[in-house]
């Protein structure tokens, strides 16, 4: 049974709650992916602008709550051109006791009934191939793998 839980849009005094989430998320994103976390892609400047740039119209950022404590996150982002509609997630966090309960799930419910009413009918986000337990998630809430991204450093 899931506990009693509240989605919460960030704004802008949400910040001290981001910085604290999304530290942990890169610190255990990295540890997956066998990689070490860089200083400079982990300072409070650079995700102070990140955090900035969710409060756009555009994009959605939204917390899960549980009492008073901030279990998670969901950040992404909506296209609408006339020619295309997309809604995609950049990234999603459950801190670790939370995780296999649903809370997850709700999020992305949530944001594609967002998407939904905006007209958008297609929803991407990318996966780390190291990420097994992400992929799984993911395809078991229906999305498909279309494709190989590949990355060389230059």
């Amino acid at each position: 049974m899931i506990e009693k839980f509240e989605i919460i849009k960030a704004t802008k005094k949400d910040l001290d709650i981001y910085l604290k989430l999304r530290k942990q998320y890169k610190k255990e994103y990295f540890k997956i992916v066998g990689q070490k976390i860089k200083k400079s892609e982990n300072t409070n400047e650079l995700l102070t602008k990140e955090f900035n740039d969710y409060l756009s119209p555009k994009s959605y950022l939204v917390f899960i709550k549980i009492n008073k404590d901030y279990i998670g996150f969901l950040g992404g982002i909506f296209t609408i051109k006339p020619y295309y509609k997309i809604a995609y997630i950049f990234d999603i966090f459950i801190i670790k006791e939370y995780r296999c309960k649903g809370f997850g799930n709700i999020l992305i419910k949530e944001f594609l009934k967002v998407a939904k009413k905006k007209g958008i009918k297609d929803c991407k986000l990318g996966v780390n191939i190291k990420n097994k337990n992400a992929f799984n998630f993911y395809k078991n809430l229906g999305f498909k793998a279309l494709r190989y991204e590949m990355v060389r450093k230059i």
